[in-house]
């Protein structure tokens, strides 16, 4: 079993990979997006901003504290133009990171997105997401 830092780096790393990021195209000076031809991530990259600390979720009589509680920056970068709204709902569904038998359920919930867009029809964009993942009993 690995750290559960680690565990909730990797799926936010693999929603990301799998998520679904429609290009924009540009007519007439109007936007589209092209939901048939979705953008790969040029990059995915993942910071831990914060966590927070107390009484264990199994046996609170001990009085030692542990991580509850983490604040991740998700930033995704793209070679093109992109729309993350379909990425945005499947994170809003407040996804679980998958537990084993020592790990206590871990639920990712979107609180904020920042976007970098580049002028129409040109450049590269970022979006960054502001993800919590919060610990919860097996």
């Amino acid at each position: 079993m690995g750290l559960l830092v680690e565990s909730i780096k990797n799926e936010l790393h693999n929603l990301a990979s799998k998520g679904t990021f429609p290009r924009a195209s540009y007519k007439a000076g109007l936007v589209s997006y092209e939901e048939s031809d979705p953008a790969t991530p040029s990059t995915i990259r993942i910071r831990e901003r914060s966590s927070t600390f107390d009484l264990p979720i199994h046996n609170r009589q001990t009085g030692r504290r542990e991580k509850t509680l983490w604040l991740f920056d998700l930033i995704v970068d793209f070679n093109q133009e992109v729309t993350s709204e379909p990425f945005e709902e499947e994170l809003a569904k407040s996804p679980r990171v998958p537990a084993d038998a020592e790990q206590n359920q871990i639920t990712l919930e979107l609180q904020s997105v920042s976007y970098e867009h580049p002028p129409a029809a040109g450049g590269s964009s970022r979006i960054t997401f502001s993800v919590q993942a919060t610990i919860g009993a097996l």
